[in-house]
């Protein structure tokens, strides 16, 4: 297998580039143009390409070098397996997966131009009550096809949530990365051990940490409380300056209300966060398709109306391929223009 390395196209540039594949070679057979590096993570890196049969953007994972094993390999297989059993237009299609001579274990998914929501908290701010709710909902949905299929996500987060938009400027979400979510039946390979806690420590759920085996979709529940939170202003509740205290903050349920950082914000929204994020699973929310019906009522009685968080502009491609778009997250996009939230995050 051919080393590779990943740099940036031109000094001072946002996009990254891949070199070190010889001459000779022809990486996924020549069925696809690679462009920019999108993101990179602990285990893997994700590429923009297109393929050559149809012109169509996608994105391709590939595992690091040193992560190319067999672990990794079967969890990526897994990951593949699972999304393309959940048809949901909240969670990106699979269009390929294998291992290639030249680039290694691979998958590739639809590709969607937009960014994390991770990056759109950190370059505009909390967002909008109508958006946040809308964002979560979208998650939402997407958790409750996983489930049907009988899978737990286990890492809802906002760099695993890609914020993009329609042709009409409706917010539009995606759910990425299922690497870490558990199959409730059907795979019989463990990949983990039963008391290895997985996922963010500000997302988890206090069963995650405490007993990882028993968490089921009501850890999923959990992570949609903290994602609403987040979205209305910008931190987990939980967020501390190490894991341990994280750990002890989640467990003990210590975190400072809505209300009290956001003035303005309806109390309703706090009583919503504060079922989702009950200590106690059975006194959560039962499911997250009940969660997203509580989330629509409050919304119906306020009147909360969803906004786009980015730009259009920065969302399409200029080609009309069926299939659009996924990790153009990763590249970032222009600082977008919304209505400021109308109320104030205290510090």
């Amino acid at each position: 297998m051919t080393k590779l390395t990943f740099h940036k196209a031109t000094p001072g540039a946002d996009d990254h580039t891949v070199s070190g594949i010889p001459h000779e070679a022809v990486p996924f057979g020549g069925r696809y143009e690679l462009g920019e590096v999108l993101g990179e993570g602990g285990v893997g890196t994700v590429l923009s390409a297109t393929r050559k049969s149809d012109r169509c953007e996608v994105a391709i994972k590939i595992l690091r070098l040193d992560k190319d094993h067999t672990p990794s390999r079967t969890r990526l297989r897994r990951e593949a397996e699972i999304m393309s059993q959940i048809d949901s237009p909240h969670v990106p299609r699979v269009l390929e997966q294998g291992v290639d001579p030249v680039m290694g274990s691979f998958l590739v998914l639809e590709r969607i131009h937009g960014r994390t929501l991770s990056q759109t908290l950190s370059k505009d701010g909390p967002l909008p009550l109508g958006a946040a709710c809308d964002v979560v909902r979208q998650v939402a949905n997407a958790l409750a096809v996983a489930h049907q299929n009988g899978f737990i996500h286990r890492d809802v987060k906002p760099s695993n949530v890609l914020v993009s938009s329609t042709r009409s400027g409706a917010l539009h979400i995606k759910l990425l990365d299922f690497g870490i979510a558990k199959d409730l039946g059907r795979f019989a390979t463990k990949l983990t051990r039963d008391d290895q806690p997985l996922g963010s420590p500000g997302f988890l759920a206090p069963e995650q940490i405490s007993c990882p085996s028993r968490a089921d979709g009501r850890a999923d529940v959990w992570a949609l409380g903290v994602l609403l939170y987040t979205c209305l202003t910008g931190v987990s509740p939980f967020a501390r300056e190490t894991s341990a205290e994280t750990f002890s903050a989640i467990l003990t349920g210590d975190y400072e209300p809505l209300y009290q950082r956001c003035v303005g914000v309806p109390r309703a929204v706090d009583d919503w966060i504060a079922c989702a994020c009950n200590q106690r699973p059975a006194l959560r929310f039962a499911t997250v398709t009940a969660a997203a019906e509580a989330l629509s009522e409050l919304c119906a009685r306020y009147s909360l109306a969803p906004t786009c968080a980015v730009p259009r502009s920065s969302i399409f491609a200029p080609n009309d391929c069926e299939t659009l778009s996924l990790a153009g997250a990763a590249a970032g996009g222009k600082r977008s223009v919304r209505p400021q939230a109308p109320w104030v995050v205290r510090p």
